[in-house]
């Protein structure tokens, strides 16, 4: 192969990358909205699975598997269980995008994301530290 060709094509490779690079939060936190406002679209149709989003209005991405969850008002008249329920959908939801984008490994999924759930400005749950799908109301 003659030299002139091989800069380009080092170029293209440093460009491309190799697919495994971690994403951005403002990307991570976009794709997440998208994800939200689909399951939302979905969630007439199909309430057994996708009804959890009607009570979600925000999902960020806060790094190190950490995520906020802003919920809406009705979230906050379910029971403990049901709001337990919808959390572990959320974290479902989160979990996949995070792994997609490289801001966890699927170990770290399995132990489950810390979240941290509010409404407006107040905290009102947080999952456990000792058992991130189990959750302080």
């Amino acid at each position: 192969m003659r030299r002139w060709m091989i800069l380009p094509m080092i170029i293209i490779v440093v460009l491309l990358g190799s697919g495994g690079a971690q994403a951005s939060r403002k990307t991570v936190n976009t794709q997440l909205a998208q994800e939200l406002v689909d399951h939302q679209a979905y969630a007439d149709n199909d309430p057994a699975n996708y009804g959890y989003a009607k009570y979600i209005r925000r999902i960020s991405d806060k790094g190190n598997g950490r995520i906020t969850v802003q919920v809406t008002r009705n979230f906050c008249r379910l029971s403990s269980n049901d709001k337990t329920n919808v959390m572990n959908q959320v974290q479902v939801l989160a979990r996949m995008v995070l792994i997609e984008n490289h801001r966890i490994s699927k170990r770290q999924a399995a132990r489950g994301l810390d979240a941290t759930i509010r409404y407006q400005k107040q905290v009102v749950g947080q999952s456990r530290p000792d058992d991130h799908y189990h959750y302080r109301w």
